[in-house]
């Protein structure tokens, strides 16, 4: 396959549909995203994203991971009924 395809693919998608256009990239931040709102851990969202390292991922990531660990701390609270 043609590298630039999928991109030429989108861009018609994106056109013929109106939807904002998004590149490959914006995928791979969307499946790292998901991944860590749904409480995977970070070297699983390493490993799915082929870092070489944990750190790499909380460093791009830090911002998610941050809000993952906002929801998991309510969570606590409202099962100790705080």
């Amino acid at each position: 396959m043609n590298p630039s395809k999928p991109l030429e693919y989108l861009k018609k998608l994106s056109k013929r549909t109106g939807i904002r256009m998004v590149t490959i990239h914006s995928f791979r931040h969307f499946n790292a995203s998901a991944l860590i709102n749904s409480g995977v851990d970070v070297v699983t969202v390493q490993t799915a994203l082929g870092h070489s390292t944990a750190a790499t991922t909380l460093s791009v990531y830090s911002h998610a991971f941050s809000g993952a660990q906002t929801r998991a701390m309510e969570a606590i609270a409202n099962v100790i009924d705080l």
